[in-house]
C-alpha cells in the first residue's frame, strides 16, 4: 500500500506523482466524538490517448478502412465508432462500405475499464469517380478534339495518343494527320488522388495529301528535255530516208 498525504476537506482533491493502487481511508469524527472510519482502493493509470485515423485512396472508392491505437488508461477498452451513415461497429480496426455520394462524420469513442472516456473525430467524403470521355470533328486531315471530364479531384493531368506517333497534353487540341486512313485516338486524364480513366475511339481521317516531296529541280525539266531530245532524233531519221 502506498501511504500519502493527508486532507481536512470534505471534498479534497489530490494528484498522484505515479500510477498504481492507493488504500484511500476517510475518518468522521462528529460533535459528540462518534466516528466513522472508511477505506476504499483507488486505481491511478496515465490518462487515455485515442488516434484514430482512415484509409481512403481514392474518394470515388466506397470502402474505407479505420484503424484507432490508445495509449495509457485501464485495459480492456470498449470501442464505439459511428460511421455517420446510421451504421456502427465495436471494432478496433474495422473496413466500412458505405452506399452513397455524401460527406460522412465519423466519431469514435473509447472507454476505458475505469470509466476514463476519450472522443476521436474524423470526416469522410464519398464522390463520384472520375469519368472522362471525347468527341472530335474532322475537317479533311484536320481533327478537333475535345475532352469531357468529370468528377476530377485536384489538378488534372492530360495525355492524348493521336495513333500517328504523336500526343498532346492540352486538354482539348487540334491535330492535323499526315495521311488518311483509320487512327486509335485515346485519352487517359489522371487528377490528384492517382486515379486514371482512359478512353479510346477509331477516327477516320479522310481527304490528308498522301504526296511525298521529291527535288521539283529534276523531274519536270529531265522530262522535257528527254522528249525534245526523242523528237529531234525522229525528225533527223526521218530526212535521211527522203534522201
Amino acid at each position: 500500500m502506498n501511504v500519502c498525504c493527508k486532507s481536512l476537506l470534505a471534498i479534497p482533491s489530490h494528484q498522484y506523482e505515479t500510477c498504481g493502487q492507493y488504500q484511500v481511508k476517510l475518518s468522521i469524527e462528529d460533535s459528540t466524538a462518534a466516528k466513522f472510519d472508511s477505506t476504499h482502493t483507488v486505481t491511478v493509470v496515465e490518462q487515455i490517448v485515442l488516434e484514430a485515423s482512415l484509409e481512403q485512396n481514392n474518394p470515388d472508392i466506397y470502402t474505407v478502412s479505420f484503424t484507432s491505437v490508445v495509449s495509457g488508461g485501464a485495459s480492456p477498452f470498449i470501442y464505439q465508432w459511428d460511421f455517420g451513415d446510421d451504421k456502427t461497429s465495436n471494432e478496433r480496426v474495422i473496413s466500412h462500405v458505405y452506399n452513397s455520394v455524401c460527406n460522412y462524420d465519423v466519431v469514435l469513442n473509447v472507454t476505458d475499464s475505469i470509466g476514463q472516456k476519450v472522443t476521436k473525430e474524423l470526416e469522410v467524403t464519398i464522390k463520384s469517380a472520375l469519368n472522362s470521355d471525347f468527341t472530335y470533328t474532322t475537317a479533311n486531315e484536320v481533327v478537333t478534339f475535345t475532352s469531357q471530364i468529370k468528377n476530377p479531384s485536384g489538378e488534372l493531368t492530360i495525355n492524348w495518343n493521336f495513333g500517328d506517333g504523336q500526343a498532346s497534353s492540352e486538354q482539348s487540341t487540334t491535330h492535323v494527320y499526315a495521311n488518311s486512313g483509320s487512327y486509335t485516338v485515346t485519352l487517359a486524364v489522371s487528377d490528384a488522388t492517382s486515379t486514371t480513366n482512359t478512353v479510346t475511339k477509331q477516327v477516320v481521317v479522310s481527304g490528308a495529301s498522301n504526296i511525298q516531296s521529291t527535288d521539283e529541280g529534276s523531274s519536270s525539266g529531265d522530262a522535257f528535255g528527254f522528249a525534245f531530245l526523242v523528237v529531234g532524233l525522229v525528225g533527223l531519221s526521218g530526212s535521211r530516208y527522203r534522201q
